[in-house]
């Protein structure tokens, strides 16, 4: 499995908070705990 920086900045992004993505893989909605 390859980590890319996009693979990278998502697990900062779900370890931060709420991350919702849609079929692309684009984030739609951040929302912090």
């Amino acid at each position: 499995m390859q980590h890319d920086e996009n693979t990278h900045i998502e697990v900062e992004l779900k370890a931060a908070g709420v991350v919702v993505l849609n079929a692309e893989g684009d984030i739609l909605l951040v929302r912090e705990l």
